[in-house]
């Protein structure tokens, strides 16, 4: 597809084509060297083809089309749909300051039930974007073996109340929604996931 071509396309034509492509066997990193887009932008067109009714009629209507915003927005939605669901019908118009700014309250609100999928959107965020930052050809080692960038004993750091701090996964939490994280001087506490800051993932 030449430039002129992708450019003419909308966002969700765009990620039809990607999709077509993937499912004809075709790898990521090649989709988008072909593009000349980044790796990340194959995953942001791709999720506008999953997304939830709210969020799809955001982009249906105007509201936004960005396929970046939709993808952050798409996020927000997995960890609380129904703050997401309120941006989508009162706004007439959503950008990413507002999803950063939704996501913000998100974080602070100590109302919001979390189940394990939930969970695992918050966990899994500071791993995908830095799979997302990677360059075009640290991705493409990574495909070829995918042994290369895997922790053996990994550990999610985190910020609590400004603290820095790591998750102790073989801990178990008295309840759903919670973790036990150690300080960096030993001591030990039971939180809310909710109110952590993935900082990075590192190995023991």
């Amino acid at each position: 597809m030449e430039n002129k071509e992708r450019d003419d396309l909308k966002p969700i034509e765009l990620a039809i084509f990607i999709k077509k492509k993937i499912d004809e066997g075709e790898k990521k990193i090649n989709i988008a060297s072909k593009l000349r887009i980044d790796n990340a932008s194959i995953t942001h067109h791709l999720a506008l083809l999953e997304l939830p009714e709210c969020i799809a009629e955001v982009y249906r209507s105007g509201k936004s089309i960005s396929p970046k915003t939709l993808y952050e927005l798409k996020r927000a939605y997995d960890i609380a749909p129904e703050s997401v669901e309120n941006l989508c019908s009162s706004s007439e118009e959503i950008n990413r300051k507002d999803v950063t700014l939704l996501l913000n309250e998100i974080k602070k609100s100590k109302d919001v039930p979390q189940t394990e999928n939930q969970q695992s959107s918050i966990a899994s965020f500071g791993h995908d974007q830095k799979n997302e930052n990677l360059t075009t050809e640290e991705q493409a080692n990574s495909e070829s073996n995918p042994n290369a960038n895997t922790f053996r004993k990994p550990v999610l750091h985190v910020t609590h109340n400004g603290a820095p701090a790591i998750i102790l996964m073989k801990c178990v939490p008295s309840m759903s929604g919670k973790v036990v994280i150690q300080y960096q001087n030993k001591k030990t506490a039971e939180v809310s996931a909710q109110n952590l800051k993935i900082e990075f993932l590192d190995e023991a």
